[in-house]
């Protein structure tokens, strides 16, 4: 009895091992391309932030001007009477009007 060894048909497509190895792959590429793809977004959120930290630098800068110019008014005689009768103070002798609304 002679045995012929069978001859396997040709595969067709690429086998399981291969697929698997094409799919890894294709994730790490992915996950490369997205770190990749990163530091651009980095840079855009840093460049956003630093331009809201400037609109509130900018902001602060004029109300501390404004205080410091309200300071210098307060120095003076005349503006510190001037917030004196805003709080409702009077001078010796005078009378305060209030008129209801």
């Amino acid at each position: 009895m002679t045995t012929r060894a069978r001859r396997r048909a040709p595969r067709r497509g690429a086998s399981p091992g291969t697929i698997a190895l094409g799919v890894l792959g294709c994730l790490i590429a992915m996950a490369l391309g997205a770190l990749a793809g990163r530091p651009g977004v980095s840079a855009r959120l840093l460049r956003d932030q630093v331009r809201a930290a400037e609109r509130t630098l900018k902001e602060l800068d004029a109300e501390r001007r404004e205080l410091e110019r309200e300071r210098d008014l307060l120095k003076t005689d005349r503006g510190m009477e001037a917030e004196a009768r805003r709080a409702g103070f009077i001078k010796p002798g005078q009378a305060l009007l209030q008129i209801p609304r």
